[in-house]
């Protein structure tokens, strides 16, 4: 199951290229077919992300060692950690009237 989904924000927590961890990320889609620059993963889902900020990442192919430096591409949903906002708790979804009202005056 995956951790990610389309629209997340994430941290790249692992990477081939090391100066990739770290990075903030926009999760955009799952890899496709389609897609030039692929990784193939059978441990799991493979996304298409941007980098949050607009700054190039780099890729490296382990096979070939040649490099990409690209402001979006792939990465395995395992070396990816969404960041999300917890839902409030029923206690906590609104201010106590009394501070409401302090606040107010």
């Amino acid at each position: 199951m995956a951790r990610c989904r389309p629209g997340d924000l994430a941290v790249v927590v692992s990477a081939y290229n090391r100066s990739n961890v770290g990075r903030i990320v926009t999760v955009l889609r799952l890899q496709d077919e389609r897609d030039e620059f692929r990784i193939e993963n059978n441990a799991g889902p493979v996304w298409i992300i941007r980098d949050a900020g607009g700054r190039r990442m780099q890729w490296c192919s382990p096979k070939t060692g040649k490099r990409w430096r690209r402001v979006r591409g792939p990465v395995p949903d395992s070396q990816l950690q969404p960041i999300r906002g917890e839902k409030p708790r029923a206690h906590e979804a609104t201010a106590p009237r009394t501070v409401t009202k302090a606040l107010a005056s």
